[in-house]
């Protein structure tokens, strides 16, 4: 998205089914992307605070565990 306005952006978001579908489409799309075989024995759960123009801060967890990868949001 480089060289696109923030409206622009906000616009994007919007057409893609807006705040939480383009968060949840991005959290999931890691886990997705996840290598459990490079993961193995490592354990991790990182957290993001993502303050939003619509919904104010969303805060999401990735955890890392087991070989496996999960993502969830909490507000």
């Amino acid at each position: 998205m480089r060289s696109r306005t923030d409206s622009e952006i906000l616009a994007w978001i919007a057409n893609v089914g807006g705040t939480e579908v383009f968060l949840e489409n991005a959290f999931s799309g890691m886990c997705d992307a996840f290598r459990a075989d490079r993961a193995v024995g490592q354990h991790a759960e990182i957290e993001w605070d993502i303050r939003t123009p619509d919904l104010g801060v969303i805060r999401y967890h990735v955890r890392v565990k087991d070989g496996s990868c999960t993502a969830r949001s909490t507000r």
